[in-house]
């Protein structure tokens, strides 16, 4: 009997750590990181779209294609690894706390480039 607890208990741990591995056709931390930023860089320029002359609301269907595409990235599989990341968000927040430092290196890098 208390083998079988045992061993119900290992299967329950080994099950919930997952071993560290993504499912298959989810997007590593590597790849969503540089894919994150180029969105949040992609939404900035659509809520410039005024002052660009971009006066078409398709704009941000077609920026979010146009990271995509940079990046090497099929829709379904960015709709899906953004999925399976809210669903853990253990394994998001890291992801998204190198999106943050990336942005904020950048908006520094501009300021001080800007800066008399």
């Amino acid at each position: 009997m208390k083998f079988r607890w045992l061993m119900v208990i290992a299967l329950f741990m080994a099950l919930s750590c997952g071993g560290g591995k993504l499912p298959k056709g989810i997007l590593p931390k590597e790849k969503m990181i540089p894919l994150l930023v180029d969105q949040h860089l992609a939404e900035q320029m659509f809520s410039l779209r005024f002052s660009l002359g971009l006066k078409n609301d398709s704009v941000l269907d077609d920026l979010y294609l146009s990271v995509l595409k940079k990046n090497g990235v099929d829709r379904k599989v960015f709709e899906e690894s953004v999925y399976y990341y809210s669903k853990h968000p253990e394994k998001y927040k890291p992801i998204y706390d190198e999106v943050l430092n990336r942005l904020n290196a950048m908006d520094v890098k501009i300021k001080r480039k800007n800066q008399p």
